[in-house]
């Protein structure tokens, strides 16, 4: 198995820990986790490294993803340098491809000195008289050093820090707003916590104006979008035309009246809150558990993920369900949610 590092975001560890893994296993890898150290979680991984990046690429919580070949529990600059030039002799044509050396620090309690300094010096001890060409902007290969807490890991990137568009899509800078909206980093997770892929239906019975179809359409999946309000699903119809997607499908109706459809993967951030839309329900655990009741009657649906507030405790077993995970996301001084995935419990039906 290689190693593999994903340096992962940390506003909710597990949040990313779970959707890293669930990505491993709907790409079909055979993987183990071996540690998470600060914000590096270690995966032992077997499988292509192009799955491996688009992997990070769909993620939303992991930033970077270095393939493992050395560590040490101490800084040994000497043994650092050792390792380093081992990299580059046994992994880089230094003929053909040029090279850069970085540092990724986190919570270190092995650094003593500035970490420029600390690379100047392992670059120059790593790479005395070898002919390499360095590129530090756009190399062919870089080698980092990761540094979380009380280790060193030393490997190559295979995936750098990019940009996933968070920012550009944020709620407020949507052509169509509305003050429930999702952040698009965490309507992304949620989709990925799914394990919903290219090819298959993604459904949002409470989709608002569309975050969550926002992100399931730019990973190419399909996306069915039902809402009861009218200016909702208009707003949802703006935002979708808006990203250019021509995977989704909207319907203004309310789901609780049997408007649900086959689907094998649902997402969803149910109403809930003082000032949002009950359309005539008394209270949001109702709705909560009548879509419960509604999707354990449709043989397709694999998994649901949706939110709940805290003091919201829905009725999981009763419906057919085993609660995979939970994860609280703090709001406010007056509202946590909620993020529950859940599957079938097993049964006949979806052997």
């Amino acid at each position: 198995m290689s190693r593999i590092g994903f340096w992962i975001a940390l506003d909710n560890p597990g949040i990313s820990v779970a959707e890293a893994t669930t990505l491993l296993d709907r790409y079909g890898l055979q993987f183990e986790i071996k540690n998470l150290i600060g914000r590096l979680l270690i995966i032992g991984v077997e499988g292509p490294a192009e799955i491996i990046k688009e992997i990070v690429r769909r993620s939303a919580n992991i930033k970077r993803a270095v393939q493992i070949f050395d560590q040490c529990d101490v800084l040994d600059l000497d043994y650092i340098s050792y390792s380093v030039r081992n990299i580059v002799n046994e992994y880089i044509n230094i003929e053909k491809e040029t090279i850069a050396i970085s540092a990724l620090p986190h919570q270190s309690t092995l650094l003593k000195k500035d970490l420029a300094v600390i690379v100047r010096d392992i670059a120059s001890k790593a790479l005395k008289n070898m002919p390499v060409k360095i590129n530090l902007d756009n190399p062919d290969k870089r080698i980092v050093i990761l540094f979380p807490k009380d280790m060193v890991y030393i490997g190559i990137e295979l995936v750098g820090k990019h940009k996933k568009g968070f920012f550009g899509r944020l709620p407020s800078k949507r052509p169509a707003k509305s003050p429930h909206a999702l952040h698009p980093k965490l309507a992304r997770a949620m989709v990925n916590l799914s394990g919903v892929m290219p090819g298959e239906v993604l459904l949002d019975p409470f989709c608002g104006v569309g975050s969550i179809l926002i992100e399931a359409s730019l990973l190419g999946i399909e996306s069915i979008g039902i809402d009861i309000m009218y200016k909702w699903v208009s707003g949802a119809s703006i935002n979708m035309n808006w990203i250019g997607s021509n995977t989704h499908h909207l319907i203004c109706g309310d789901s609780l009246d049997g408007l649900i459809r086959s689907a094998s993967y649902v997402v969803t951030d149910p109403p809930y809150g003082r000032t949002t839309t009950l359309a005539g329900y008394a209270e949001s655990k109702i709705i909560i558990n009548k879509f419960l009741e509604l999707a354990s009657s449709i043989d397709s649906i694999r998994r649901i993920v949706f939110m709940t507030p805290k003091e919201v405790v829905p009725e999981i077993e009763k419906h057919g369900f085993k609660e995979i995970y939970k994860f609280e996301i703090p709001v406010h001084k007056n509202l946590v949610r909620v993020l529950r995935v859940i599957d079938y419990v097993t049964s006949s039906k979806h052997m």
